[in-house]
């Protein structure tokens, strides 16, 4: 089979690594370790950024994608300002600015543009650079870079970049472009990231590189040959920068369409499983239980929750789902999360480090996922209690919480949502 090597299945590929890097969660009592020379330099670069009233700079994602005979580098490049205690801008810049977001804070009001689709929103501000930074819209539009330096941005730039993390080790001294830094490593037992922090009286964030491995197995089982290397870096830093209320001004761009809300204006395509029988299956519980899906025909509502510990939105989503489907309890709601080819201590050392009480069926072979035409993950399922699939959510939803509530209320009282 031969693999198209296009400029779009690259960006694909980057849009995939920003959304699984940098956000596994780690349990609250759950100290990390941290090298005390490790911690010396993060919590020197933390008060360095943490003493800015305001501040403006570069920052990039390098990606170099690679499978048998053909190598492609890609480079994409924001501008970034902030003034305290609100005023946010991430600006895409060069050939490739439309394809990711802009994000601006004037202080007001807080838009949002999305470039592929020339649209944008805009709503009243957060009164923070926090509340910005961990707005979830924010979080799901900004690039990965976006959410480095939006980290830090915040009223704790250390707790921002160690919160994730289960270990971080000091790795000596390296230089980048010419300049003397510090070389960390932080890891959260799966995944990790390197850091290069400036040495001196100046511990800039000069680079960053994410662990890829994970994009390149799931690339792998999928039966492509495929080597991703992506550096993150920031540049031409202007501490305490002197910026006018205009340097937050957007500007819609020609043809620009404002919009209520992205998600009622661009709704995916409906599954192609709604509306049909849901693929009956038997796997196992983690104790080795069997449990078939057609045992709960005629009496339960079933939400399937497609996930693996390596996948950000879906460590995101998984707490949120059990929140909901618990608050169903004794309304013949069960949730089953389906986890795609992990292994039985993998997934209960993730569980018991998130302090998760969740029915684990293990698809071992993802087979269950290919019945369930699972090309994304998270992916939540919903049937209804005559073993239809009444809903199927592809990703990690703004609104998931409120949008599942009311489904399952729907369905709970004898709605039917399948068009």
């Amino acid at each position: 089979m031969q693999v198209r090597f296009t400029r779009t299945a690259v960006w694909a590929a980057l849009c995939l690594s920003m959304l699984w890097g940098m956000t596994p969660v780690r349990a609250a009592d759950d100290s990390p370790q941290i090298d005390p020379q490790a911690d010396k330099v993060l919590h020197a670069m933390s008060d360095y950024y943490k003493a800015m009233d305001s501040m403006a700079l570069l920052g990039g994602a390098k990606l170099v994608r690679s499978i048998p005979n053909q190598t492609q580098n890609l480079n994409t490049q924001f501008k970034f300002a902030m003034k305290r205690p609100n005023h946010f801008m991430m600006k895409p810049i060069g050939a490739d600015a439309d394809r990711w977001s802009t994000i601006v804070n004037d202080g007001e009001h807080l838009t949002i543009y999305v470039g592929p689709i020339n649209k944008y929103t805009v709503s009243d501000a957060p009164k923070t650079l926090d509340d910005t930074i961990n707005h979830q819209l924010v979080g799901m539009l900004s690039s990965m870079i976006g959410r480095v330096v939006g980290s830090l941005m915040t009223s704790d730039p250390y707790t921002a970049l160690t919160k994730p993390a289960e270990q971080a080790d000091y790795l000596g001294k390296q230089p980048v472009d010419g300049v003397d830094c510090h070389h960390l490593r932080l890891g959260d037992g799966q995944s990790s990231w390197e850091f290069w922090i400036a040495a001196g009286d100046e511990p800039q964030l000069l680079q960053v590189r994410p662990d890829m491995s994970a994009i390149a197995k799931r690339a792998h089982d999928a039966g492509q040959n495929i080597k991703l290397e992506m550096t993150l870096y920031t540049k031409d830093l202007e501490p305490n920068a002197k910026l006018a209320d205009d340097a937050f001004a957007f500007a819609p761009p020609a043809g620009a369409e404002k919009v209520d809300s992205f998600f009622q204006e661009n709704r995916p395509p409906q599954h192609g499983l709604v509306g049909a029988a849901a693929p009956d299956f038997t796997l196992a519980t983690l104790d080795g239980a069997q449990r078939t899906l057609s045992d709960h025909k005629g009496k339960d509502i079933v939400v399937l929750d497609f996930w693996a510990t390596w996948c950000g939105p879906c460590v995101r989503a998984m707490p949120i789902i059990e929140s909901v489907v618990t608050d169903y309890k004794g309304k013949n709601v069960v949730l089953y999360a389906v986890n795609l080819r992990e292994d039985k201590p993998k997934i209960e050392k993730f569980l018991k480090a998130r302090k998760l009480d969740v029915n684990v069926l293990m698809d071992t072979d993802g087979s269950i996922a290919d019945k369930y035409q699972v090309k994304g993950i998270p992916q939540t399922v919903i049937i209804d209690r005559d073993g239809t699939v009444q809903v199927v959510h592809v990703g990690l939803l703004p609104d998931l919480k409120a949008q599942l509530a009311g489904e399952l209320d729907d369905l709970v009282a004898g709605k039917k949502l399948a068009q």
